[in-house]
């Protein structure tokens, strides 16, 4: 889990407003913008969309069904998809973020209603609209490098 991970979770889930990941999103350089879309691609493929999603995802965010990431998705499927929406020519790359996000909230979105009830363990399904709960995901303490020593139990405190 990174801030990237956290903060494409957080615009999936509504919980940041999508437009502002879509400025974000384009004040990248455009080698970090491709990158992204592959990794947003994968986040997708981790929700397993069914086609009504993809579906859904379409109608909402206003793309033109006709647009090459709506093609590219419809026709080839996500797993096909990932390279192709990350080669897109640099103007395409805003809607293939947009779709992707969309897609990603709403496929997650049931894959948290119907599998994950209850206790459900996974990072990204534990933000709520307090910030405060990413902040404890980013910064807990993690184990000591190999190389050096634990601290003192009472520094943790």
């Amino acid at each position: 889990m990174d801030d990237v991970s956290i903060k494409l979770n957080r615009l999936a889930q509504g919980l940041d407003p999508l437009n502002d990941g879509v400025g974000w999103f384009h004040e990248l350089a455009l080698d970090d913008r491709r990158s992204m879309l592959r990794k947003l691609a994968v986040m997708v493929g981790q929700a397993h969309p069914r086609a009504e999603e993809i579906d859904a995802a379409v109608a909402r965010s206003g793309i033109r069904p006709g647009a090459t990431p709506v093609v590219l998705l419809r026709q080839r499927g996500l797993g096909a998809v990932m390279a192709a929406l990350a080669a897109l020519p640099a103007l395409e790359l805003g809607r293939g973020f947009r779709l992707l996000m969309l897609l990603l909230g709403i496929a997650d979105g049931r894959r948290r209603n119907e599998e994950c009830k209850g206790d459900c363990l996974h990072w990204w399904h534990q933000l709520s609209a307090d910030s405060a709960a990413a902040a404890v995901l980013l910064h807990r303490p993690g184990p000591p490098a190999a190389d050096q020593p634990a601290p003192p139990p009472n520094a943790l405190a």
